[in-house]
């Protein structure tokens, strides 16, 4: 049954659908969740967040089509570069290039490139950029995925890179995040899962460590904890 139109670019027609679904949600909420706080805050102006946000959700679905035309070959073929690329834009954020915000606790975050009125994280950047060099890996040397040696230790060296600027940024959550996609991945390419699973820990209880000496993040995790305990 064909929930769309014939494909639009070179886009799945089941994967538009769902994007578009998660999109839709996405908006309901931002409206649900801030139209009250805007309405206080901006003079009666209750769609203001929703209103960024459809702009935000029309310009990324119009990047995607544009996308979409490109062939995946082209993916494959300068992953490296991608990667390379996207690793050197994350470092720009502690140039001045970068624009750091503080906390209310005075903590700096350095997570933002802005250029005059445009600014994004880079992180966006690294997380496509490690899931295409990975998933390049997997597909270009699927020999050597069940190699600790030659197949996941470079994988997980770059992956460590990553994760460090990413946590000095601070952006833990980001790093988590894109340490548990990379590592889905690799399992789906083949690791062995005891590997992964006993380098997982290894690293877990290092990181865990590192952490005792900063309490923001600790701070953050207690919270996340207590939420449960205290619905």
């Amino acid at each position: 049954v064909k929930l769309l139109p014939d494909a639009v670019g070179k886009i799945d027609q089941m994967f538009l659908f769902l994007i578009l679904c998660l999109v839709s949600f996405g908006l309901v909420m931002v409206y649900s969740a801030g139209s009250t706080f805007t309405d206080q805050m901006y003079d009666g102006d209750s769609l203001r967040y929703f209103k960024v946000q459809l702009v935000a959700a029309i310009s990324g679905l119009s990047l995607m089509l544009v996308v979409s035309f490109i062939p995946c070959q082209l993916y494959a073929k300068y992953a490296k570069q991608i990667l390379g690329l996207s690793i050197f834009i994350l470092l720009l954020v502690f140039t001045p290039f970068g624009h750091h915000v503080r906390s209310g606790a005075g903590i700096k975050f350095h997570r933002w490139i802005r250029l005059g009125a445009f600014g994004f994280q880079p992180v966006e950047l690294v997380k496509l950029g490690m899931i295409i060099y990975t998933s390049n890996f997997l597909i270009s040397k699927c020999e050597r995925v069940k190699s600790f040696t030659q197949g996941v230790l470079p994988n997980l060296i770059i992956l460590a890179l990553v994760f460090f600027l990413l946590y000095v940024q601070p952006d833990f959550g980001s790093a988590v995040l894109l340490s548990l996609v990379i590592i889905l991945l690799l399992i789906t390419g083949g690791a062995r899962i005891s590997q992964i699973l006993l380098l997982a820990v290894i690293a877990g209880f290092f990181v865990f460590i590192w952490m005792q000496g900063d309490n923001y993040k600790m701070a953050r995790i207690q919270d996340y904890v207590r939420s449960f305990s205290n619905p």
